[in-house]
């Protein structure tokens, strides 16, 4: 009779280990289902919130000198976010130049991500240098942290209110620029 006790006992404290997991793994993921709904909510920041980070100390050309984006306040702009360990984006700022030569396009800021000016430079001497883009170097990330990106390379497209009105993460195609360029174009 012991041993049945004993049984008995340890079925009832696995029963309520089970029952413990499975209120930890529902609770878990209605957690889950609210950070998830929570995030698609959430507005897209806007290009006056990369201008709001933008204290004059962000952003230098490639020669070093410092830029803002509040020059580009009130037009469509595209801001392409580029690194040299990215593994496509040489090819990308190729293929951004390329369609922005075949029609009309908004200023493109190719923005380099946390790198140092020297080895932005170097990147772009190994891979190529293209008049149709504004090259950036932005040493301390803020724009990528700022516009929440994930994915490398990223594009990014404001209309002349400063709304986002395209994101595309990761590697593009020319159709996928075609329509970051249409998303701003005049109608």
């Amino acid at each position: 009779m012991l041993v049945v006790q004993i049984d008995l006992h340890k079925k009832s404290t696995l029963f309520g280990i089970a029952l413990i997991v499975c209120a930890v793994c529902m609770l878990v993921g209605a957690l889950g289902v609210h950070y998830f709904v929570a995030q698609k909510e959430k507005p897209v920041p806007g290009f006056l919130k990369i201008l709001g980070a933008d204290d004059g100390t962000v952003f230098v050309d490639l020669e070093g000198n410092p830029v803002t984006l509040a020059t580009y306040a009130d037009a469509p702009i595209v801001l392409f976010a580029w690194a040299s360990w990215c593994p496509s984006c040489g090819e990308q700022l190729a293929l951004i130049a390329k369609s922005a030569s075949e029609g009309s396009a908004p200023p493109i800021l190719a923005i380099n991500r946390g790198e140092t000016l020297d080895l932005a430079r170097d990147y772009l001497s190994f891979v190529g240098k293209y008049e149709q883009l504004i090259y950036w170097v932005d040493t301390k990330d803020i724009f990528f942290k700022t516009v929440e990106g994930y994915a490398m390379p990223e594009l990014v497209v404001y209309d002349a209110k400063g709304e986002e009105v395209f994101r595309h993460r990761g590697t593009l195609t020319e159709v996928d620029v075609r329509a970051a360029f249409a998303s701003v174009a005049p109608r």
